[in-house]
């Protein structure tokens, strides 16, 4: 089952980017292209629904509870009731003050010695360079938010950019520091992340993840 809906991933990517380029070719509205794209990500959140319950070992499986939804604002759990949270390549996909409400929400959610352990991307990325000394002007001025692309298309290669949202939103560890103990939490642990597991073409120098480890102290 798990091949089946992997192999159907697949075919939304390829038919999701054969739509891209034929709008583009064709000059039709970026908000006619925006809705194409909410459809797919829509029908993609259902297949990885099902991936995630697909991989879960039988023994475990009654044990598994999915709550597909848009994070932080569309999902919801009991205030106190989990005792771990794991945002892995999550938050880069989010703007400022949705950060800050994941993070709000995240400290609502977990019990009082609850950890959060959160990975995200940084701009240092090698299909990333020509963005990385407007992030670093940014961040040497003081801006909240340096990592924000608003235009991915125009920092990186046309080839990745069709992988990509329009937009995309790089990390550090003092935003995600501030972000998180802004919402009440102790740091325990947070420093950039080689990443030898991604492709080579998007490798840079060590530092292409930033990781986190939080934690809601004990009331």
């Amino acid at each position: 089952a798990a091949e089946q809906t992997n192999e159907a991933l697949h075919r939304l990517e390829v038919e999701r980017q054969g739509r891209q380029t034929a709008f583009e070719s064709t000059g039709q509205s970026s908000a006619r292209l925006e809705a194409q794209r909410a459809q797919f990500e829509t029908r993609r959140g259902e297949l990885e629904t099902l991936l995630a319950r697909d991989r879960t070992p039988e023994t475990y499986r009654a044990r598994l509870e999915l709550r597909p939804g848009a994070f932080p604002d569309s999902v919801s759990f009991e205030p106190a009731s989990l005792d771990a949270g794991l945002i892995c390549r999550v938050l880069h996909f989010l703007k400022g003050p949705e950060i800050e409400r994941s993070a709000r929400a995240l400290f609502n959610w977990l019990a009082p010695g609850g950890k959060v352990f959160a990975v995200a991307e940084t701009p240092y990325l090698s299909t990333f360079k020509k963005f990385i000394p407007i992030y670093e002007a940014r961040k040497a001025a003081g801006k909240p938010w340096p990592g924000f692309v608003e235009d991915v298309l125009a920092m990186t290669p046309p080839e990745r950019a069709t992988q990509l949202p329009p937009w995309i939103h790089f990390l550090d560890q003092d935003v995600l520091r501030r972000v998180f103990v802004a919402a009440g939490f102790v740091i325990e642990r947070s420093e950039a992340l080689a990443r030898p597991d991604f492709p080579d073409i998007v490798q840079l120098d060590g530092r292409e993840s930033v990781g986190l480890i939080a934690r809601k102290q004990n009331s």
